[in-house]
């Protein structure tokens, strides 16, 4: 005599506690999924270079683009940057005004 398909429990069908596991276990199956889909979509960059060469300007530059850009501490940061750099072109060209 051959059984197909027939599965049988204490009681002849399956129990709740079972039902509730396998409910669980598809949903974690589910969630690996959606995890693995996202790692697949992910781009890896990797950046080689001589310091001073850009790498941390190519880093931040993506994040402006591409994520929520600077915070508020963060800009104040670059703030005493992008002035000294003003001053320091300014200067630049006003040497070469005056000396050449």
């Amino acid at each position: 005599m051959r059984l197909m398909g027939c599965m049988v429990g204490q009681s002849g069908a399956i129990g709740e506690e079972e039902r509730e596991q396998r409910k669980v276990n598809k949903q974690i199956d589910e969630q690996l999924q959606k995890e693995k889909q996202v790692l697949r979509a992910t781009h890896r960059l990797l950046l080689l270079g001589a310091g001073e060469s850009g790498k941390s300007t190519i880093v931040k530059q993506m994040r402006i683009l591409h994520i929520n850009g600077f915070n508020e501490k963060e800009k104040k940061e670059k703030i005493a940057d992008i002035r000294r750099n003003v001053r320091d072109s300014i200067s630049v060209r006003y040497y070469l005004l005056i000396y050449q």
